[in-house]
């Protein structure tokens, strides 16, 4: 079993973070989500364990704008390093915000 810890500061409010967790890794996916803001646990292919938690962070101040932060603390548990490659390739699919 190989584990892994992640902590990424991300621009998201604890509830779009948490419908965001709960679209990507839902019942119509691979995964099962289990708990509510601020911890969860995420169980998938191949064994696959994730404990998640969220922390609030200051608000990002530019000028006048205001953008949300936390801080998303993850212990991942998996057969080997290439499992836990392919959930944060996921996670990382449904948490990127993108713009044009």
């Amino acid at each position: 079993m190989t584990k892994r810890q992640i902590r990424l500061d991300m621009g998201y409010r604890s509830d779009e973070f948490a419908d965001t967790l709960r679209r990507a890794f839902g019942p119509q996916t691979a995964w099962r989500c289990v708990g509510n803001p601020p911890e969860w646990r995420l169980e998938g292919p191949a064994g696959t364990r994730v404990s998640l938690r969220i922390h609030p962070l200051p608000d990002r101040r530019l000028g006048l704008l205001s953008l949300p932060r936390l801080q998303a603390e993850m212990d991942i548990e998996a057969a080997d390093d290439s499992a836990i490659d392919a959930f944060l390739r996921h996670f990382h699919r449904h948490f990127h915000k993108g713009g044009g």
